[in-house]
């Protein structure tokens, strides 16, 4: 018999996906060659298959793939005639990937109003494993009159970048170069050309985790931590990346350990703040 001075705990009931928002393939997407994007019922759903392009990248190449998945969700669960934008975003890299493998992401909705939406992803590689856990926190804008192919990228610069990433790997691939800065400080830089673009002309939020991951592991290397790798992030945006600008990531160690490593990882355009993440490194495998 149920206690009645018991608290009971609530759970928030969903409605069930209103619609089938459109599927946009831009730049980033074809770039990192995914395919399958869309929705299922109330899931977002993607399909990477992981090949040379994504080499070097650990947990970086996952990073278009969720974000991707992780909005389709809150799409497809939110307003009518409204698109989700990441406010925030985690990803825990639970196992290497196996190179030449493909991987496929998974997303549903936690919680959706009318402005904010949680959901959270699966990413489960083609011998069943669940290779990372991601979560989203993203805020509804609307789609616009422009549709989806407002910013849609030159073929030239995908094909060139495609062709750097079959060569050297995911760095190459999204153009990230690592370098002195101001004062000396190494970060890595990278330039938003259309081919790294959202719909709405901005960097793709997948392309800037992704380059705060390859900082992160440049970060371990010149310390000498090459048997850790960056399992775990966080990163915010606390304001977009226009198209043309150039940002710095700029990394530092914040703890390291024997078998644990802390870092920060601060995306600067022009000296301000754009995106900000918190990375932990493990030894993976």
């Amino acid at each position: 018999m149920t206690d009645p001075g018991r608290t009971r705990m609530t759970e928030t009931v969903l409605p069930p996906a209103r619609r089938v928002p459109p599927v946009g393939y831009g730049g980033p997407e074809r770039l990192f060659g995914i395919t399958g994007l869309g929705t299922e019922g109330p899931h977002g759903v993607g399909t990477l298959r992981l090949d040379r392009r994504h080499a070097g990248g650990a947990g970086a190449a996952l990073a278009v793939l969720v974000d991707d998945a992780l909005g389709y969700a809150a799409v497809a669960a939110g307003p009518e005639g409204e698109w989700s934008v990441s406010t925030d975003i985690t990803l825990d890299l639970l196992a290497p990937l196996r190179p030449e493998s493909t991987v496929t992401a998974r997303a549903r909705a936690l919680h959706v109003d009318a402005t904010l939406s949680v959901t959270e992803c699966h990413v489960v590689d083609d011998a069943g494993r669940v290779v990372a856990l991601a979560t989203q926190r993203g805020r509804f804008t609307p789609i616009g009159p422009e549709g989806l192919d407002a910013t849609a990228a030159a073929e030239d610069e995908i094909a060139a970048a495609t062709r750097l990433g079959a060569a050297s790997g995911l760095a190459a691939l999204i153009g990230a170069r690592r370098g002195d800065g101001p004062g000396g400080a190494s970060a890595t830089r990278l330039t938003v050309g259309r081919e790294l673009g959202n719909r709405f002309g901005a960097l793709h939020g997948g392309v800037a985790l992704a380059a705060s991951l390859l900082e992160a592991e440049a970060v371990l290397r010149e310390a000498g931590r090459d048997a850790l790798a960056p399992t775990s992030i966080r990163i915010t945006y606390p304001r977009p990346i226009e198209g043309g600008a150039e940002v710095r990531f700029r990394g530092a160690m914040l703890h390291s350990g024997r078998s644990f490593a802390v870092l920060d990882v601060a995306g600067e355009v022009a000296g301000r703040l754009a995106t900000s993440a918190q990375v932990t490194a493990h030894p993976l495998g």
